[in-house]
């Protein structure tokens, strides 16, 4: 049958590859095994107000466009019935558009009030100068690099040949990295703080021995600073607590935060949601989501498709983020568990949705975790069309594997923090303009089945 919903409402753990008959195979580079996913006073509250004439008109003819699109759902799902299966699947589909219509009524009618404001009462902290650093760390401005450097040493033996991890002995490390980083991005700034610009122009100056294994492991204490320090614009109450107080520091502070049953968003938040439901969004069940990094998506606009891990080495592209880069053996640190040495074989997805950030990777303070969500139905299709065949189940919750080949064309939205908003838009505009942008901290309020509170269960 047809799919009767494409775009209707714009609104997801380690793998095994499947061979091209669809059954779950092992790897050519190995067998994968589990590993973990990887979750001043304040403006007066939003009030919904009366709309001007002209908004009225906007608005009606938002109405008017979404009733159509509903009349021809519905006819589409009629019409060409030929069979009692197909009778059954449009059935199916209409009812379901009918449970999204009542559901998208009640998101709108629940984010078309006021909200409650509360103060930031998180240490908010500000950037710290060279010589700050350097008092803080016992060393004159002369030590300091040599300071870093030993500092950094001292972590990578620790990491080398083991899966230790411990985020609190280096957190103030990583703290002065990123305050180190930020003066990086001035001209007069000494030469080896300029070396802080990048990723790999940090590793390639103090660490250039560094296995891929350390790297990683570097990489998951930068993770953690910006989830703790440099938090989204949406924070869960049952993780801050309702009066948002947190001991760590941070940097993008303070918010103007609004009030819900379950959190803290911020005005731009809600906003997004509020535009998101009058114009559409996609849902969960309608995605395939492929979560990944900033420092990936130049190779998928030069490629125009995200590739496998292993396509993309066989072709001579840098794989620089997913398991082949974050899930290395202890044993000699440079070999991927999952995927070897030569990569997985195919791309894994998940139905986790637009709020997922499974699987994305920030390497560096400058990077962001982004969320490609592929459409279900032009993905299947593109598989059936170039003989790819897959089972499209997640055995075991490692991954939906969707062929070795997902052109952006497939692509219908991308996630990414709201702060990061601008630059993700910009790249959508310059290489997947059909795509939508919807931040992470939007899909995450609208997934939520009760709106985070606002709702009834």
């Amino acid at each position: 049958m047809k799919n009767a919903v494409s775009k209707f409402f714009c609104f997801s753990s380690p793998r095994h590859d499947s061979d091209p008959s669809g059954r779950d195979a092992q790897d050519v580079a190995g067998t994968k095994t589990p590993s973990k996913s990887k979750s001043n006073h304040s403006p007066s509250g939003l009030t919904h107000k009366k709309p001007s004439n002209g908004a009225s008109l906007r608005k009606s003819n938002q109405i008017n466009n979404h009733n159509s699109k509903i009349i021809d759902l519905f006819s589409s799902c009629i019409k060409g019935s030929e069979s009692k299966t197909e009778r059954a699947e449009n059935i199916f589909q209409k009812n379901r558009l009918l449970s999204l219509e009542r559901r998208n009524k009640a998101r709108a009618d629940a984010l078309s009030g006021s909200f409650d404001t509360a103060l930031d009462t998180r240490k908010i902290v500000e950037k710290k100068s060279i010589e700050q650093i350097a008092s803080e760390s016992g060393v004159s401005t002369d030590e300091l690099e040599k300071h870093f450097q030993d500092g950094l040493d001292d972590f990578f033996e620790k990491t080398k040949n083991s899966n230790w991890r411990s985020y609190g002995e280096y957190a103030p490390l990583v703290e002065n990295l990123y305050n180190i980083f930020l003066h990086s991005q001035d001209e007069q700034a000494p030469s080896w703080v300029k070396k802080a610009r990048s990723f790999d122009s940090f590793v390639a100056h103090f660490c250039p021995q560094a296995s891929k294994k350390s790297q990683s492991d570097l990489i998951s204490q930068i993770e953690y600073f910006c989830r703790q320090s440099l938090p989204p614009m949406l924070q869960r109450t049952s993780r801050w607590g309702a009066d948002n107080d947190n001991i760590q520091p941070i940097y993008n502070g303070p918010r103007n935060w609004l009030k819900l049953p379950q959190a803290l968003v911020t005005r731009e938040v809600i906003e997004e949601a509020r535009e998101l439901i009058n114009n559409g969004y996609w849902e969960k069940d309608d995605l395939f989501v492929h979560g990944t990094g900033s420092a990936a998506i130049d190779n998928f606009a030069k490629n125009q498709a995200i590739w496998s891990a292993s396509l993309a080495l066989s072709k001579g592209d840098k794989v620089a983020t997913g398991e082949f880069a974050s899930y290395i053996s202890s044993h000699d640190g440079e070999t991927s568990v999952s995927g070897g040495n030569s990569g997985l074989g195919n791309v894994y997805t998940s139905e986790e949705g637009l709020s997922s950030q499974s699987y994305t990777m920030q390497r560096w303070f400058d990077e962001l975790p982004v969320t490609f969500g592929i459409s279900k139905t032009k993905q299947k299709e593109y598989n059936v069309h170039n003989n790819v065949e897959r089972s499209y189940r997640n055995p075991g919750n490692e991954g939906i594997t969707v062929g070795p080949i997902v052109p952006l064309e497939n692509v219908v939205a991308i996630s990414a923090p709201k702060t990061d908003e601008a630059r993700v838009r910009s790249w959508i505009e310059t290489h997947c303009p059909h795509a939508q942008f919807i931040s992470y901290e939007a899909a995450t309020l609208l997934d939520s089945k009760t709106l985070l509170g606002l709702l009834p269960h």
